[in-house]
C-alpha cells in the first residue's frame, strides 16, 4: 500500500508502538505529536510519540519509493525490530538542529516498526556503490566539541555528517548483561541501519562519497560491536582535558532548576541522586562508566556528581587506550578538543589523510573557517555557555580520582597516537 493511498485512522492515541498482526508486516502509526524532552531525558525510545494507529504495511515497498524521507530512530530490542522516522523531504535532518535525533523527533509525520528481519534484508540489497562508501564514526570523551568536528568534517568535499543518531547510544545498555548470541545479533542490526542510513545520505546528498557519524561520548563502549560487522569503518576518537570536560557537563546539568536548588542549599549529594533517577542512569550507571563497576573505584568515589562524572570521563579514556593497545589501533585518529581549538582549520589536512579522506579544497576550508566561527551546538539545550560551574573542593576531588588509575593520572593526559601539529 502506498504511503499516500493509507484510509483515514480514528483509533485512539497511544504512547509509542504497538506489535504488528501479521507477521513480516511493519506497523505503521501517525505522529500525532511528540512528547516534551528535558535536557536530562534518556536515549530516544519508541514512546518519544504520541501516536494514532495507520495499519500495517510492507516496509520493503515504502522503502523502494521513500528512502529519501525515512531513517532509523531507535531500536525495540524487546520486539526485536527497529523504529524508522519518516519526514518531509524538504527538511534537511542533517542541517535542522545539531542533533539528529532531535531533528528526527521535531519533524516526524510517520513511524514504522519494522522486524530485525526486514531491516536487514533491504540492507543485503543496497547497492554496492553505496554500501562500499567509507563510513567514519566520531567518538569523544563528550563535551569536547564533538558537534564542531563533526560539522567540520562534514564541510570536507564530498561528505556529509550526522549528529548523533541514536539508535547506536542504545548499544551500551542492551548489550548490558547480553549473551554473546544476543551481542552479535545487536552488532548485525545495528550494521543493517547503518547501512540503510547511509543509502538515505547517499540519497539526500547526492554529492556525497562518505559519510561522518557523531557519536554520543557513551558510544565508546561498543566500538567493538560497530567493528565487527562494519570492518571497513573507520573510527576516531576526540577528548578533552578532564577539569574542562567535567566542568563542563557539571555546568549543563546545573540549568536545571530543581538541580541549582539542590546546590544552593549545599545538597552535593542530592544532585547526583536526582540524576540517579533519570534515564539512562537509573537501569545501570555502571554501563555508562564502567570503572565504576570497579571496587577500586566505586568504593573510593565521594557521593557528588563531580566525581562520578570524572569516572565517566576516566571510563571512556580507559577505554580508548585499551582499544587502542589490543587492536592494533582501532582508531585511524585522535583529536584533543585543545589542538582543535587551537589550530582551527590548520589541524584538518592531517585529520583528512589519517582518516584517508580527500584533502579540503578552497571552498571546503572555507566553509570550515565559517563553522569554526559559529557555535556547533547554536539552538540546543546542550549549548555550551562557557561558564565554569565547579567549586576548588570539586576540582581537587577530579585530581584525586585520576590519581587511582595506573596511567591516566592527569587531567591533561597524552593518549599515544593523538596527532599533533608539527613543532608540538
Amino acid at each position: 500500500m502506498n504511503v499516500m493511498e493509507r484510509k483515514k485512522v480514528t483509533s485512539p492515541e497511544s504512547d509509542g508502538m504497538t506489535a504488528p498482526k501479521t507477521p513480516g508486516r511493519s506497523k505503521v502509526d501517525h505522529v500525532v505529536r511528540v512528547k516534551r524532552r528535558t535536557l536530562l531525558d534518556g536515549f530516544a525510545d519508541p514512546g518519544d510519540f504520541r501516536t494514532r494507529s495507520a495499519g500495517e504495511v510492507d516496509f520493503r515497498q515504502v522503502w523502494s519509493s521513500a528512502k529519501h524521507r525515512l531513517t532509523p530512530y531507535c531500536l525495540d530490542a524487546e520486539r526485536e525490530r527497529v523504529i524508522f522516522v519518516e519526514a518531509p523531504d524538504t527538511v534537511d535532518l542533517t542541517e535542522d538542529h545539531p542533533f539528529f535525533y532531535e531533528a528526527q523527533r521535531r519533524h516526524a509525520t510517520t513511524l514504522y516498526a519494522v522486524p530485525y528481519a526486514t531491516v536487514q534484508q533491504l540492507a543485503a540489497e543496497v547497492p554496492a556503490e553505496i554500501a562500499s562508501r567509507p563510513v567514519i564514526f566520531l567518538h569523544s570523551t563528550g563535551r569536547c566539541g564533538s558537534t564542531l568536528l563533526c560539522r567540520l568534517l562534514g564541510d570536507a568535499a564530498e561528505t556529509v555528517s550526522v549528529s548523533e543518531p541514536d539508535f547506536y547510544s542504545q548499544l551500551v545498555l542492551l548489550r548490558d548483561g547480553a549473551s554473546a548470541g544476543q551481542q552479535a545479533q545487536l552488532a548485525a542490526i545495528t550494521a543493517a541501519c547503518t547501512r540503510l542510513l547511509v543509502a538515505n545520505m547517499c540519497a539526500t546528498h547526492p554529492a556525497a562519497q562518505s559519510v561522518v557519524i557523531k557519536l554520543r561520548g557513551v558510544a565508546v563502549f561498543a566500538a567493538d560491536l560497530l567493528a565487527s560487522d562494519l570492518p571497513d569503518s573507520r573510527h576516531l576518537f576526540l577528548y578533552r582535558d578532564a577539569i574542562d570536560t567535567v566542568d563542563s557537563f557539571f555546568a549543563m546539568v546545573m540549568r536545571v532548576p530543581l538541580m541549582r536548588v539542590a546546590r544552593k542549599v549545599r545538597l552535593e549529594t542530592v544532585v547526583l541522586r536526582l540524576l540517579a533517577l533519570i534515564n539512562p542512569m537509573k537501569r545501570n550507571p555502571g554501563a555508562l562508566a564502567p570503572l565504576y563497576n570497579q571496587a577500586h573505584y566505586r568504593d573510593r568515589i565521594p557521593e557528588d556528581l563531580a566525581a562520578f562524572l570524572t569516572i565517566a570521563w576516566l571510563s571512556k579514556m580507559d577505554h580508548a587506550l585499551s582499544l587502542q593497545r589490543t587492536s592494533e589501533a582501532f582508531f585511524q585518529a585522535l583529536v584533543r578538543y585543545e589542538d582543535l581549538c587551537a589550530h582551527g582549520v590548520g589541524i584538518m589536512p592531517g585529520l583528512l589523510d589519517a582518516l584517508a579522506l580527500p584533502p579540503a579544497n578552497e571552498i571546503a576550508t572555507a566553509r570550515m573557517a565559517r563553522t569554526l566561527s559559529r557555535n556547533a551546538q547554536a539552538g540546543s539545550v546542550l549549548a555550551s555557555t562557557g561558564e565554569s560551574a565547579l567549586n576548588a573542593r570539586q576540582r581537587e576531588t577530579i585530581k584525586q580520582m585520576l590519581a587511582l588509575h595506573p596511567e591516566i593520572h592527569d587531567s591533561s593526559y597524552l593518549l599515544p597516537g593523538t596527532l599533533r601539529m608539527e613543532g608540538q
